[in-house]
């Protein structure tokens, strides 16, 4: 393999700048060049590629024949390239008359990097090639065989350009998980063919130029990547919306069925519960049958302990969820409220103080059936704690505690396991929610720091500009940086800047933005659910979905909170 220093990266630079060249003169209607260091000492072919970049220049010598004549229009050309507050370093007319290779090179490389990449960049706390690296660790993150830690030996084998390409276009490259990194030079070829032919992104360098060295030219890898992040970046802003619309509707479907189950749930365990009672009541004057029947009172008296227990925690759930998206608040039926589905065991010695039910009776009193009463207890109050530290120290510090020996029934051997199922399940899903937490108090205190930087007349405020670039330095998608200010006007608070960031840590959606997404995936305000949850069934959403599973927008935003 070569060493870049020994003179490769000029030869694999000159191969790319060349094409880069060609392909913006191509596109602007102009001529293309075979040299890069003898055709633009006229700087006729300079002229032209500035026109192709945006930048017109409109006095020049047309025709120049003459080494004066031709290092006037140079001149005419460097001055105008610093006019764009553009530096250029110890290179003059005379080094591109006379075609210095190195200083025609890093010129060529001036207005790559500030006149057509620096275009598409949108953070000032990134430098170019920061911003480039972190686009394609981005679209590449899902990608386990894909490792991208710089723009130049993270591509020999090819599978990154390959990855970009299956990301926004799988259907391209649809055999990219079966790709052998060791096949180098037929996956970076592969690519490189694909890109050209499909997505209208020239070639600018040959496979050997990346793999037959030990480092690639960074320059040149960097020139090539900015060729995907301009074509896909708009197409970003559609991926994102898509996600996050996803994540929304998972859980508008999760809280739709939770409900209806919360309320069917909690209408059988009334509908038992009102048994139980009225079964006691009857008791007193069936004394023949009082241990049958005391029994069968025991066994479903405790089972709606346990569903009561379920019912609490179902209900928190329920609450996190609607806090965690930004769902409106639930409020169970009047006749299903939380005071409805309290259960406890029942006292009956106090009623019948019977020698023949005396064994039974001692059921309801033991050590267990307290505990079980306990544990109930404190799944009650865990719906009423709104801390999630606090609700997850309350689950840890009172997990049921039961002794196998005095689970003498078998019914409170199984309500003893379901209610350890609870609390572990609930154990669980608090320490999600509290690792998000942590994660979004992590990024906001970044934040917070750059918002001081920001904030020079200390005022408290900063501007949208300054918020945007404060988000893109986050690493927010361009879209999702794009879409969190459309609204915005003036300048923002800190406060303001930390719910916009709570609301994209979690990957909430206010109803502007589902509305939106619905107008870039959808059509009409509607959308068709299997073009989006493919591979999911749904459960909850059944209820509001119309024909040819289309959903509309509206059934989704009577769900959402302000």
């Amino acid at each position: 393999m070569d060493e870049l220093s020994s003179g490769n990266w000029k030869v694999v630079q000159t191969k790319t700048f060349t094409k880069w060249v060609n392909n913006k003169l191509k596109k602007a209607g102009f001529d293309t060049i075979d040299s890069l260091f003898a055709d633009l000492s006229s700087g006729i072919a300079l002229v032209n590629l500035l026109n192709a970049l945006g930048k017109v220049i409109s006095k020049y010598n047309t025709s120049p024949h003459s080494r004066i004549q031709k290092m006037e229009n140079l001149k005419i050309i460097l001055d105008f390239i610093k006019e764009q507050n553009i530096a250029l370093v110890n290179i003059g007319p005379e080094d591109i008359v006379d075609g210095d290779q190195k200083l025609i090179l890093g010129l060529i490389w001036t207005l790559i990097s500030k006149l057509s990449i620096s275009d598409i960049l949108t953070s000032e706390f990134f430098t170019m090639k920061e911003e480039i690296l972190s686009w394609a660790q981005r679209v590449t993150e899902e990608y386990k065989n894909v490792k991208i830690e710089d723009l130049s030996s993270s591509w020999q084998d090819g599978l990154g350009f390959s990855a970009i390409i299956h990301k926004f276009r799988p259907n391209l490259m649809p055999d990219f998980h079966s790709m052998d990194p060791k096949n180098k030079y037929e996956n970076c070829s592969k690519a490189f063919k694909i890109a050209e032919e499909h997505l209208e992104i020239p070639k600018l360098f040959d496979p050997e130029d990346i793999i037959d060295v030990i480092r690639p030219d960074e320059r040149s890898v960097m020139t090539y990547l900015s060729q995907f992040y301009q074509k896909f970046l708009s197409e970003e802003r559609q991926i994102a919306a898509k996600d996050k619309l996803k994540n929304t509707l998972k859980a508008i479907d999760w809280s739709i069925e939770a409900r209806n189950s919360y309320e069917r749930k909690a209408e059988a365990f009334l509908k038992e519960k009102k048994i139980v009672h009225e079964k006691v009541s009857a008791l007193s004057s069936i004394l023949k049958t009082v241990v049958e029947e005391l029994r069968k009172i025991q066994d479903t008296n405790t089972d709606l302990i346990v569903q009561s227990a379920e019912l609490h925690l179902l209900l928190n759930d329920i609450q996190d969820v609607h806090q965690l998206m930004s769902l409106k608040s639930y409020h169970p039926p009047e006749r299903l409220s939380v005071d409805k589905i309290d259960m406890s065991y029942l006292n009956v010695s106090s009623i019948l103080d019977l020698n023949s039910i005396k064994c039974e009776v001692s059921e309801f009193e033991n050590t267990e059936a307290l505990e079980l009463v306990r544990v109930k207890d404190i799944s009650n109050q865990i719906y009423t704690i709104s801390d999630k530290e606090s609700q997850i120290l309350a689950v840890s510090s009172n997990e049921p505690k039961f002794n196998p020996v005095h689970l003498c029934s078998l019914s409170k051997q199984k309500a003893a396991d379901k209610l350890r199922e609870f609390f572990e399940s609930k154990k669980e899903k608090l320490k999600r929610f509290i690792d998000l937490k942590k994660a979004s108090d992590l990024m906001i205190g970044d934040a917070k720091k750059m918002f001081k930087i920001k904030d020079v007349k200390k005022s408290g405020l900063i501007s949208i500009s300054d918020f945007k670039k404060i988000l893109r330095a986050l690493r927010f998608e361009p879209s999702l940086v794009e879409d969190s200010v459309a609204s915005m006007e003036g300048s923002i608070s800190s406060e303001k800047m930390e719910d916009v960031l709570v609301r994209l840590s979690y990957s909430k959606m206010v109803k502007s933005q589902i509305v939106n997404a619905f107008k870039e995936i959808g059509s009409s305000g509607k959308l068709k659910l299997d073009s989006l949850l493919a591979n999911y069934s749904i459960k909850g959403l059944a209820q509001i979905v119309g024909e040819n599973n289309e959903i509309e927008v509206e059934k989704i935003l009577e769900m959402v909170d302000e």
